[in-house]
């Protein structure tokens, strides 16, 4: 394979990965591809696509929490999410 073959199949792979909506670990693990290959493929290919993110910032959106009584509820972007607090808990320690 040249050197031109091989950009063109990681970045048909990164573009796939992508327009996926997958999370980059999930798709790669899916699809069998070494992780740290394709951040290495995706700095070649795309050099400045870390450039694009200005701060974490840009990567998070505003939640506010609140607590009431044994619930817990969660306003993500005027969207109420309400948990039971044993609930929130068990999900959290299966996050860890």
């Amino acid at each position: 394979m040249t050197k031109e073959q091989r950009q063109q199949y990681w970045k048909s792979i990164i573009d796939e990965c992508y327009s996926s909506g997958e999370t980059v670990i999930r798709w790669c693990a899916e699809h069998s591809i070494n992780e740290s290959c394709f951040y290495k493929w995706r700095k070649i290919i795309y050099p400045d696509y870390s450039k694009t993110v200005k701060n974490d910032n840009d990567l998070f959106i505003p939640v506010a929490v609140t607590e009431a009584n044994k619930n817990i509820s969660i306003t993500v972007n005027d969207v109420d999410l309400c948990f039971d607090e044993a609930l929130l808990s068990r999900i959290i320690g299966a996050l860890k």
